[in-house]
């Protein structure tokens, strides 16, 4: 057994060789817990700001959906392109760009439209609005005499439930293509997979009894 003085004089002994390491390491796992917490709080006050930037670019689109103008929708853009800018590694930017898209239709600007939606797309989005950008893509397209490259965005694989619209989509694309033969027969399988309740097929019908009236 040491004396009381052994035991202090060991002490004193111990610190002098190991007190350093000692301090560095207490001071090392006190920057990771403060540094942890700040990181913490940052992701916590980023995500509030993103949702509250969100809200906004929500209650802008409904005040557009209810009195559609110019100027309402300048205040969407900037709403969106906030968004964007702010919180471009979130889901809500990938909604942003959705709007923006919106707003290039709704001022007949189908061009910086589908630039909106491609740019969603690059960015790989989760499936639900990847799927929903590439139909809304392939209509753009459409719009903008692009036959080939609605084609070819409607090669991915959508929702079974929009197959009738796909179908559809397809017969408009080979329809501007001027091949009537194939446009004839996605307009017919676009019917077969319609839904009797579906809107869609009294469109479709017409545009395949435009193709081929009835004798």
């Amino acid at each position: 057994m040491y004396s009381e003085e052994e035991q202090v004089e060991v002490i004193k002994e111990w610190w002098q060789k190991n007190g350093t390491t000692v301090l560095v390491t207490i001071v090392g796992v006190l920057a990771l817990v403060v540094g942890y917490n700040w990181w913490n709080a940052n992701q916590k006050a980023s995500a509030q700001a993103a949702s509250y930037a969100y809200e906004e670019m929500l209650q802008g689109m409904a005040i557009e959906e209810q009195s559609p103008s110019a100027g309402n929708r300048a205040q969407l853009q900037s709403q969106a392109e906030k968004v964007i800018a702010e919180h471009g590694n979130t889901g809500y930017a990938q909604l942003a760009h959705l709007a923006l898209a919106q707003i290039a239709v709704a001022e007949q600007d189908y061009a910086s439209a589908a630039e909106q939606l491609e740019t969603l797309l690059a960015d790989k989005p989760r499936r639900e609005v990847a799927d929903i950008a590439r139909l809304r893509l392939a209509r753009l397209q459409l719009e903008l005499e692009q036959p080939e490259k609605a084609l070819k965005t409607l090669e991915k694989t959508l929702p079974e439930a929009w197959t009738a619209r796909v179908l559809e989509l397809r017969g408009d694309a080979y329809l501007q293509q001027q091949n009537q033969a194939q446009a004839l027969r996605s307009y017919d399988d676009a019917l077969a997979q319609a839904s009797p309740e579906d809107a869609i097929r009294e469109r479709i019908q017409m545009k395949r009894d435009n193709l081929a009236p009835a004798s």
